[in-house]
């Protein structure tokens, strides 16, 4: 992935949000020069932080990693995203159709930063 795409889109939801870089950086639970580098396009962050960013902010995280359109939002409000519907990734991941379970497993291995995940 493209690391200045990634800063445009990073940059757009803080400006949409009406975020500071300090803000942001406790949303996704890094410290503020980890921001500077990610808006700079000098680094990615973890799929952890990644993964906090989407839920709090609404936006699905591989619109943050891919040129799709504008369909941008998930269905629900960020404030009731997930709420008490949350389970195991393994049980997600269980309901999925081979294929999309195939194409998770692909984007999951592409991303920076996942060597230690066991799929």
């Amino acid at each position: 992935m493209d690391m200045m795409f990634f800063a445009r889109r990073l940059d757009r939801v803080r400006r949409q949000m009406n975020w500071s870089q300090r803000q942001l950086a406790a949303v996704m639970g890094v410290g503020q020069p980890s921001i500077s580098k990610y808006l700079q396009g000098r680094s990615l962050p973890s799929l952890t932080a990644l993964y906090r960013l989407a839920r709090t902010s609404g936006y699905r995280m591989e619109w943050f990693m891919s040129d799709e359109a504008d369909v941008t939002k998930v269905a629900e409000a960020p404030a009731v995203y997930g709420a008490g519907k949350e389970v195991p990734i393994e049980q997600a991941l269980e309901r999925l159709p081979e294929e999309a379970r195939q194409a998770f497993e692909t984007l999951i291995r592409s991303w920076p930063y996942t060597d230690n995940i066991l799929i």
